[in-house]
């Protein structure tokens, strides 16, 4: 006998006593180019019939538990997060505000040099919960963050928190903004 017989009969022996699929009760069959012996160790005809089979026998549970809590404010934080995002950002903005300015400060002219400076003067400005609007005259479509004493009036080992206190910082429109570092304006 050679194997195109042998397989032959190993095939009719199979479909004498075929696997029948666990989900939709039907023959598992021989796909082609397969061997008998793999369609044995088979118990499901597709994956979608293990999927099916599967997932009845392990029902997916609900969770038990509820969001997480923040450990500082109280409010909704996600499951890997050790705080939430507002308090994230609050904690970094005080990590900056500790930090001297010499570490923001980069090569280049007055522009670059000083606008991640600039940068968290503005997100302070958000911290500090103040009105969008010019001080002086109460515009508010286009809004700067000014600095009262200049950035460059500050030494190296000065604070952030020092050169973006409350105090330093106001809104103020171009035109005002510009009066002002002129030294047109109080």
């Amino acid at each position: 006998m050679n194997n195109l017989e042998r397989k032959d009969k190993a095939v009719r022996d199979y479909y004498k006593n075929p696997i029948i699929c666990k989900q939709c009760n039907q023959v598992i069959k021989i796909k082609k180019g397969q061997q008998p012996g793999e369609a044995r160790r088979k118990k499901f005809c597709s994956r979608s019939c293990a999927a099916t089979y599967n997932n009845k026998r392990y029902i997916k549970r609900k969770r038990l538990f509820t969001h997480p809590i923040c450990p500082q404010c109280g409010g909704k934080k996600t499951f890997k997060a050790k705080v939430c995002h507002n308090c994230k950002v609050l904690n970094k903005f005080r990590e900056v505000q500790k930090q001297p300015i010499s570490r923001y400060v980069r090569n280049g002219n007055s522009r670059i040099k000083y606008s991640s400076i600039r940068h968290w003067a503005a997100r302070a400005m958000l911290m500090y919960n103040k009105e969008k609007r010019c001080e002086h005259c109460g515009f508010d479509l286009v809004i700067e963050v000014c600095h009262i004493v200049p950035i460059t009036s500050y030494t190296d080992d000065a604070l952030m928190g020092e050169v973006n206190s409350k105090e330093n910082l106001k809104y103020l429109c171009p035109n005002h903004h510009a009066m002002l570092d002129r030294g047109l304006l109080k």
